[in-house]
């Protein structure tokens, strides 16, 4: 699917200084992944650091160049963060053609799907070969990886903090119909590897796979399950931790998700959530600890007051992820609702077709 992408403020690459011509890892698309994320360099005093925090990215990437020590401390991750939580959202992106002519991306009619973001970087995936790429839209590199499985449950694309490097972890079917896993360093390895994920059928005989979506939420990226073998149903999450790789398997079994067309799993700051929308309230239940295979013991229910009683508005309302007291809705085939939750206020922005296979990632530009 193609869709025009809505932004706010300036162009995704009005601040770049540089064109890159391509990328051996991810570190060159953006300048700054590993390091640890504690107190920044005592070299520096805070004056200075609040001076970088505040610099546009095209003094930081001129600034780069002063002396090593320089380069080192920008590139690290703490100027990073610190950098990016003063910046605003300046794009929404989703699914999208050929971001711009400037960028390295092949632009002969070629059309993309976002599949994940992260620290400003977008992993997205050509609708025509498949193949992946990791694109910083403001420096214009690009980053090729690895062929991937056919089959594709979902990709995601995460920071691991143990190991200060990025990963991508693909759930997918392989030749039997069963959930298998990868995972992929960028810029490290050259292919995936497998990793064992674990049959959580209870039962032998054919398989009918009636819910299947792939979260990634903190430090985990959990696939949430809903098999169908013989007449027995199985409803399951399947958790992978990023820094041991090793899964977790929790079970979920709410009358209230058994109705699979309204059933939704999303990021809910950072943690596992299983949602739906039920007249004008969203129900929210919020795997509190996967690896003790615990939920909170009370669901939340927030009201929605853009929702109208005896409407079927309820039925276009998707919800996508929470983040920072916001929840984030697709509403029908043209709109994203962000929903403050403390105050009950609500904005939108036109994000036309984006479909409910497809991602979207709240931009925020780094180096």
């Amino acid at each position: 699917m193609e869709s025009n992408v809505s932004t706010r403020g300036s162009g995704c690459a009005g601040e770049a200084s540089t064109i890159a011509t391509g990328a051996e890892s991810v570190e060159d698309l953006r300048e700054c992944v590993s390091g640890e994320t504690g107190s920044a360099p005592s070299l520096f005093p805070d004056v200075i650091l609040e001076i970088l925090c505040r610099l546009p990215l095209r003094s930081l990437g001129k600034l780069q160049l002063v002396c090593k020590e320089w380069r080192g401390f920008i590139r690290c991750r703490y100027l990073m963060e610190r950098n990016m939580n003063r910046r605003k959202i300046i794009c929404h992106w989703h699914n999208s053609k050929a971001p711009n002519d400037e960028s390295n991306l092949n632009q002969d009619s070629e059309s993309f799907i976002l599949l994940d973001g992260i620290d400003g970087l977008l992993l997205i995936m050509s609708t025509s070969t498949l193949k992946l790429t990791i694109w910083n839209p403001i420096t214009q590199g690009v980053l090729s990886l690895p062929d991937q499985d056919r089959g594709t449950l979902g990709v995601t694309f995460s920071y691991v903090k143990s190991t200060g490097n990025y990963l991508l972890v693909s759930i997918y079917k392989d030749e039997s119909d069963r959930e298998s896993c990868k995972v992929l360093t960028p810029g490290m390895s050259e292919s995936w590897r497998p990793l064992a994920f674990p049959d959580v059928a209870e039962a032998e005989g054919l398989r009918e796979r009636q819910y299947a979506e792939v979260v990634s939420a903190g430090q985990a990226v959990h696939t949430v399950l809903v098999l169908k073998v013989g007449s027995k149903v199985t409803k399951k999450v399947v958790s992978l931790d990023l820094g041991t790789e090793r899964f977790h398997i929790t079970c979920f079994a709410e009358a209230r998700y058994n109705d699979l067309k309204k059933l939704r799993a999303i990021d809910w700051n950072g943690k596992l959530a299983l949602v739906t929308v039920d007249g004008t309230d969203l129900h929210v239940t919020e795997l509190e600890d996967y690896k003790k295979q615990r939920w909170c013991r009370e669901d939340k229910v927030i009201p929605l007051p853009f929702l109208r009683k005896g409407t079927n508005a309820a039925s276009l309302l998707m919800p996508l992820f929470a983040k920072d007291g916001e929840i984030w809705y697709r509403f029908g085939d043209s709109l994203t609702v962000i929903h403050r939750i403390e105050t009950g206020r609500y904005t939108h922005i036109i994000t036309r077709g984006l479909s409910r296979a497809g991602k979207l990632y709240p931009y925020k530009p780094t180096l």
